[in-house]
């Protein structure tokens, strides 16, 4: 990803500029972190995380990037409550307690060498350790959802997270690493996905990821006959026709119907609202037994 670059002040003085004139040029871009400055508009709030990672790993020696900022730097989906902090750890074998710093949370479990790479030009915790450290002191479904990122992207593997998740160390949120192999998948293409697919099986349901019927994949098929579809804006954005993209729906939908099943479409918002959500699915579970005269 292509950013600004960042300037600092003794450099300005460096190339020539006058104090008045370097704080001049100071004004007119945003303190990033101590000591460093860059131009930020028209920047998401992803791309002002990784100046401020850039920032901070230039000033604090021996760190590398790690958990919520590792995962930007592998592209792994996070939430903009993520990004207020730049997280590092340490690169020696010394661990120490936690430390804060301004714009930075320095983690006391130092990364080994063997698991430290290059994500882009930026030193950072392996995508492995990075979702296994995101599991832990995450939220725990949001854990999940980047571990289904790194599975989807082969960034990590299914044999591979469940072996370094049973030999995780005793530390915080340890649990939550070690369960993570049973509730994760490789099929979730989306964050959407993921956590309506947790959701679903919270309610007790049989739930089949990704699967054909006829010429439509369907993202989650529950209870033998109710299509789940989880709709996100983008499907819709990216195909640059909003109204063709509507009627190809339609069409798909009316050939799910006419095979037997009941469709039910949840968005965004109906995800913050498991009550609520239950009450939908288990609604269409009716209907659809109903049609087929299942008792119940």
């Amino acid at each position: 990803m292509d950013l600004p670059a960042l300037v600092i002040p003794r450099d300005l003085e460096s190339l020539g500029y006058s104090r008045p004139e370097a704080r001049t040029r100071l004004g007119q871009l945003t303190r990033i972190a101590p000591g460093s400055y860059a131009r930020t508009e028209g920047l998401d709030p992803e791309q002002v995380h990784l100046l401020r990672t850039d920032a901070v790993l230039k000033r604090v020696t021996n760190v590398v990037a790690s958990h919520a900022s590792a995962a930007l730097l592998w592209g792994l989906p996070l939430m903009d409550g993520h990004l207020h902090l730049v997280h590092v750890s340490r690169t020696t074998g010394r661990a120490g307690r936690p430390k804060s710093g301004t714009g930075y949370r320095m983690h006391s479990r130092a990364v080994p060498d063997e698991r430290t790479m290059l994500a882009g030009r930026f030193p950072a915790s392996d995508p492995l350790l990075t979702v296994l450290d995101c599991a832990r002191l995450l939220d725990p479904d949001w854990g999940v959802v980047i571990a289904d990122a790194a599975l989807h992207a082969d960034l990590i593997t299914p044999g591979g997270l469940a072996e370094a998740a049973e030999h995780l160390p005793r530390q915080p949120g340890v649990g939550r690493g070690r369960r993570l192999p049973l509730v994760t998948s490789a099929l979730s293409e989306s964050p959407g996905e993921s956590l309506l697919r947790l959701r679903l099986r919270r309610m007790g349901l049989d739930v089949r990821e990704q699967v054909q019927i006829g010429a439509a994949r369907v993202d989650f098929l529950v209870a033998g006959g109710v299509v789940v579809e989880f709709d996100g804006r983008a499907k819709y954005v990216l195909t640059g026709d909003p109204e063709h993209a509507h009627w190809a729906e339609k069409i798909r939908n009316d050939g799910l119907v006419e095979r037997g099943h009941e469709v039910l479409h949840i968005i965004w918002a109906d995800l913050w609202d498991e009550a609520a959500l239950q009450r939908r699915v288990e609604a269409a579970i009716r209907r659809w037994r109903r049609r087929h005269g299942h008792a119940g």
